[in-house]
């Protein structure tokens, strides 16, 4: 199969992940009407200062770090749920691909203020490799914006993998935190073609 034709499968899967993510979260009520509660959300995702410096951690952090997601399968939607600060910001998933290779899925929301000077959260999502030898590489690095409460919906791909992820923001008035609850899929490459 030639690299179009799967990217080409890859992004009609994408696009049916994303509707299909957007439904079950905006759209989870029963056959009466009323919605459910919410189902239980991933305890993997964590917190990390935005400016953490990935290409100088010691492998026995970054496997540390992957091992947040051991349960979680390449292509599998999950949902977590996360708090975050001013300065902080939220990884998602993790995966080994190559012995010393790692690559990571984070968010890193802001409170920003648009041309219009309405206030709105903007949501950064950003895959990146980093490899024990010190490389560091950002593979997807794209930011939406959307008012409190309101819900993203992006999907995208490169050499590293194909994420998906459905992200709602919220924050109130006067309070610097910013409630995040998401429902996302991320499908690293094979480790074949991703670069030594």
């Amino acid at each position: 199969m030639s690299r179009t034709s799967l990217h080409i499968i890859l992004s009609i899967t994408l696009l049916t992940v994303v509707g299909t993510t957007w439904w079950l979260f905006e759209k989870r009520t029963d056959a009466h009407g009323s919605t459910p509660s919410k189902p239980d959300t991933q305890k993997a995702a964590f917190v990390v200062k935005s400016d953490l410096d990935w290409s100088k951690l010691p492998e026995s952090q970054l496997l540390e770090y992957k091992s947040h997601f051991k349960d979680t399968k390449p292509n599998e939607q999950h949902l977590w749920s996360a708090e975050v600060f001013p300065g902080e910001s939220v990884v998602t998933s993790g995966y080994q691909v190559k012995p010393g290779q790692f690559v990571f899925s984070m968010i890193t929301p802001q409170l920003r203020q648009d041309e219009n000077g309405k206030n709105v959260i903007e949501v950064r999502n950003n895959i990146f490799m980093v490899s024990l030898s010190g490389e560091y590489e950002s593979a997807i690095d794209a930011s939406m914006k959307a008012s409190s409460g309101n819900s993203l919906a992006w999907g995208g791909g490169s050499h590293l993998g194909y994420h998906v992820a459905h992200i709602k923001a919220t924050s109130e008035a006067g309070n610097p935190k910013i409630s995040l609850e998401a429902t996302e899929s991320f499908i690293p490459i094979p480790s074949d073609n991703l670069p030594d």
